[in-house]
């Protein structure tokens, strides 16, 4: 990447079970010679349900902080950021959301992010979470997240119907991360946010789309973890009650699906 071919920083939003780990690693390549500062997850939204949960949130959000800054204080972590970064450099790390950081870094500041068909997504994420806790010890079920309990607990229907209880935290997942709330057009948004997003069904043009603006040549590495496919086909029900949960990160997948 040539100096100053982009004049923010550009944050990695990793939307869960949307190709989130092949993006980091991309992204990784893309920016050799600038800057990465890692940031640990952002949205506790299993905090909103569970006391438990938000305790098992802030530990692990705590542990993260002080190995990558040395510090237990957000604030100073961003101290950090803002001393020492330069318009083209990246932050990445966990699952980062843009409303949290745009507000806190001195650069401007754009999104990278893929997306992916919200009803793979739904159904790729129960897949995973029913593995991840099958394949986790007796302390490490006590101590999981709450999602793969609830999806080991119940059908693929069942682990909606919780989603859906609960969709003002669990709703609209990939808009919560890339911050559109419908207060603006999604042209607007997107003019105003986005660097590059794309999604994962052409992760091809997306990778294609991003060496253009970035100048230099990439390829998008597939990185898939989830072996055990409990659930393969989505019935009708499914599909409505996907829909009712995640009407916002339909518009978003169709905006990028068809920009692309």
């Amino acid at each position: 990447m040539s100096e100053g071919a982009v004049n923010h920083l550009c944050l990695c939003v990793r939307v869960p079970k949307s190709g989130s780990n092949s993006l980091s690693r991309l992204l990784a390549s893309a920016f050799v010679g600038r800057q990465i500062f890692l940031l640990p997850n952002t949205l506790d939204l299993d905090g909103r349900v569970s006391g438990f949960q938000k305790l098992r949130f802030w530990r692990t959000r705590l542990r993260n902080l002080n190995k990558l800054y040395g510090t237990f204080d957000t604030d100073k972590a961003f101290e950090v950021i803002n001393t020492e970064s330069r318009a083209g450099d990246l932050i990445d790390g966990g699952h980062v959301d843009f409303r949290s950081v745009n507000g806190k870094v001195k650069h401007p500041l754009k999104i990278i992010s893929i997306l992916r068909n919200p009803y793979a997504r739904a159904r790729s994420e129960y897949n995973y979470a029913r593995q991840g806790f099958r394949n986790k010890g007796v302390f490490g079920r006590v101590d999981a997240s709450l999602l793969p309990k609830i999806a080991t607990r119940n059908s693929f229907l069942g682990y909606l119907d919780f989603l859906y209880a609960h969709r003002e935290v669990y709703g609209d997942i990939a808009a919560s991360y890339l911050g559109w709330t419908r207060d603006e057009p999604l042209s607007v948004f997107r003019d105003r946010a986005i660097f590059h997003c794309g999604v994962l069904e052409k992760a091809g043009q997306f990778t294609d789309g991003l060496a253009l603006k970035l100048g230099k040549r990439i390829e998008f590495p597939h990185v898939y973890r989830t072996t055990d496919i409990d659930v393969k086909a989505i019935g009708a029900k499914e599909r409505a009650r996907i829909e009712a949960i995640y009407p916002r990160d339909f518009e978003l997948y169709e905006q990028f699906y068809w920009s692309q």
